[in-house]
């Protein structure tokens, strides 16, 4: 009954701090890219399911992916 409860209790307690960044952790990743992609070479090379280019503003590309992270990849440094 102990193990029960302590598993009720530390499932509430995750769910009270989901919404911070409690269980979080930023990765980071570099990948050399080829210049002048498109949207559709860009998913290819990037192999994410879900990437939607948002806007270009110089030689910049915002994109999300699956509608969550707003992402910046500057084609000018390719």
């Amino acid at each position: 009954m102990a193990g029960i409860m302590t598993v009720y209790a530390f499932s509430g307690i995750i769910l009270i701090y989901r919404d911070t960044n409690f269980l979080k952790s930023e990765k980071e990743y570099h990948k050399v890219l080829d210049k002048n992609l498109n949207e559709k070479q860009l998913k290819t090379e990037l192999k994410m399911k879900g990437l939607e280019v948002t806007s270009e503003k110089d030689n910049v590309l915002y994109f999300k992916v699956f509608r969550k992270k707003l992402y910046r990849l500057n084609t000018k440094l390719l």
